[in-house]
């Protein structure tokens, strides 16, 4: 992995659940007829996370776009996409 990663990093950290989407992950956890696979917007950003951390200083370009994305409430970042 190396630099061209990291606009994918920083789609992998902006990402969140949707109501709908927690729904169906919710039900689909409850029931054994249909395999649904889901990736929940927390592992994403562990991915991410982990990704930073194999990176390491070759990721410090992004720095100004990670201290936006983790000050500003999440509520927020929605009018910022």
């Amino acid at each position: 992995m190396g630099t061209n990663a990291l606009p994918s990093l920083i789609e992998m950290i902006r990402a969140r659940d949707s109501f709908l989407k927690q729904t169906v992950m919710n039900l689909a956890s409850k029931q054994t007829l249909i395999k649904l696979n889901f990736t929940a917007a927390s592992n994403l950003r562990y991915q991410a996370q982990a990704g930073y951390q194999a990176l390491g200083p070759t990721a410090k370009a992004q720095d100004p776009q990670l201290i936006v994305i983790l000050w500003i409430p999440i509520a927020h970042l929605d009018g910022l996409a």
